[in-house]
């Protein structure tokens, strides 16, 4: 009986996880697994990372005054009427 080695090949990626932040340059990863095929019969890792890291959500965080403004669009300023 002979047995070949059979080096480990990379399966696909797993989706993107969730964005560390909200806005303002977060970050997310993604996954796979050394599994296509597996390696056997002393076979080789697969080459490079089973990690992938991306920036996510760059858009740029409102000021809190913009957010403020957002929040309450009909309020006026109070003027003093007793002059």
């Amino acid at each position: 009986m002979y047995l070949f080695t059979v080096n480990g090949g990379w399966g696909d990626w797993k989706p993107y996880g969730a964005c560390s932040e909200s806005c303002g340059d977060g970050t997310h990863s993604r996954t796979r697994e050394c599994d296509d095929p597996p390696k056997s019969n002393g076979g080789l890792d697969c080459p490079g990372e089973s990690t992938e890291t991306s920036v996510c959500n760059e858009k740029a965080c409102p000021s809190k005054k913009d957010s403020r403004l957002k929040l309450t669009p009909n309020i006026l300023p109070i003027t003093n009427v007793n002059r």
